[in-house]
């Protein structure tokens, strides 16, 4: 009998963000890359560890580590209220993630989310510097 696969961490947390209210009612985009159409705010999911905890045998429970950018859209930074955007949507971001563990996941249980970082880093790759909030979140799931 062959192990169950971890799951797929990325997919998990983006598929979570994308199809929640909060995030919807934002008309923000969730992506694992930067979007081509920026007018609206996004979110750009990018998993950077996936760490089994050492006691878990099979693997079983896993650790992933998440950047989580939150930008502001085009129109805002026009309007001048781009770090406002931003903020809320990372706000609610983090809200909506925080209660991940309570969700239902098609292919995971979620048991634990727990933030390392949130801070406002304006990305300056924009001219001028694009309004960005980066979330660090660690999520522990399992098959």
């Amino acid at each position: 009998m062959s192990e169950p696969l971890i799951p797929d961490g990325e997919a998990l947390l983006a598929g979570y963000l994308r199809n929640h209210s909060d995030i919807e009612a934002l008309e923000a985009r969730v992506a694992g890359k930067t979007p081509s159409s920026q007018t609206q705010p996004w979110v750009r999911v990018t998993q950077l560890d996936a760490d089994n905890e050492a006691t878990s045998k099979p693997e079983w429970l896993v650790a992933y580590l998440f950047q989580i950018d939150c930008y502001a859209g085009e129109d805002s930074m026009e309007a001048h209220t781009g770090q406002a955007e931003a903020s809320v949507l990372s706000r609610t971001v983090r809200a909506a993630l925080a209660a991940m563990p309570e969700s239902d996941h098609d292919d995971a249980v979620v048991t634990s989310v727990r933030f390392t970082g949130h801070g406002r880093f304006p990305d300056p790759d924009y001219e001028p510097a694009r309004e960005r909030y980066i979330l660090d979140a660690t999520v522990h799931a399992h098959p």
